[in-house]
């Protein structure tokens, strides 16, 4: 009876050993899609008003980029627009602050990021539109910071 039992509960192991095995096998990654063009409207907000962010890219490289905020519109120029090449539309954050008034007072950013191996190592990078009150359009970056180094 015992040498059943065993025989059962190593057969057992063995199917879910190989069930498992076939699961991880046949497992897919996911990837991003990567998107071309977007258009956000935000809410009504007291200090900004409704912002406006349209962007447009090939892919890696931006062609357009125009933004209504504080009732005023902008673009980003075109050296400014390099800047942001490869930088994922997706990874947009829109943020605001309300700044101090020495410099330019109330500010609204555009944040966006990438994560990418280099010589094994994980690097973000990052870059940053910002419109302020007072001083209107600049383009921050990109900088990059090491996140993750292997052991």
């Amino acid at each position: 009876m015992k040498k059943i039992l065993l025989g059962v509960a190593v057969s057992f192991l063995l199917f879910i050993t190989t069930f498992l095995f076939c699961i991880t096998t046949f497992a897919s990654e996911e990837e991003c899609v990567t998107w071309k063009q977007v258009r956000i409207i935000s809410t009504e907000h007291e200090q900004t008003g409704t912002i406006v962010f349209e962007a447009e890219t090939d892919g890696t490289a931006y062609k357009s980029v125009a933004i209504t905020v504080f009732g005023k519109n902008f673009e980003v120029k075109s050296e400014d627009l390099a800047k942001l090449k490869g930088f994922p539309l997706n990874s947009l954050i829109i943020a605001h602050e309300a700044g101090y008034p020495r410099l330019g007072g109330y500010t609204v950013h555009f944040k966006l990021k990438r994560i990418y191996y280099k010589a094994k190592k994980l690097v973000e990078e990052r870059v940053r539109v910002s419109i302020n009150k007072g001083k209107g359009l600049e383009v921050h970056g990109p900088e990059a910071k090491m996140i993750h180094a292997p052991k």
